[in-house]
């Protein structure tokens, strides 16, 4: 069973949404995710941050993105605390 056809323009109504949390329940979401199952034979993988070194003479410890990213989470989450 097939999705049905997403046109051009859901795509992009879609698309302007993948920074938010809802982004993983619209119809070209899901449209992917069901061809992928069906391709695969299993759900596809949730995204993941890639965990490169960083480097710069000003770091005096081992910092990576997985920790930046980490980090500006905790920033957003205590300035949305905050706010409240």
């Amino acid at each position: 069973q097939h999705a049905p056809e997403l046109t051009p323009a859901q795509i992009r109504r879609d698309a302007r949404k993948e920074k938010q949390a809802d982004f993983v329940r619209t119809e070209t979401w899901e449209a992917v995710s069901a061809a992928f199952r069906r391709e695969l034979g299993r759900d596809p993988a949730p995204a993941i941050v890639p965990r490169v070194t960083l480097e710069s003479p000003k770091f005096t410890r081992e910092l990576t993105t997985q920790w930046f990213a980490d980090n500006a989470r905790r920033r957003y989450d205590a300035c949305m605390q905050r706010a409240r």
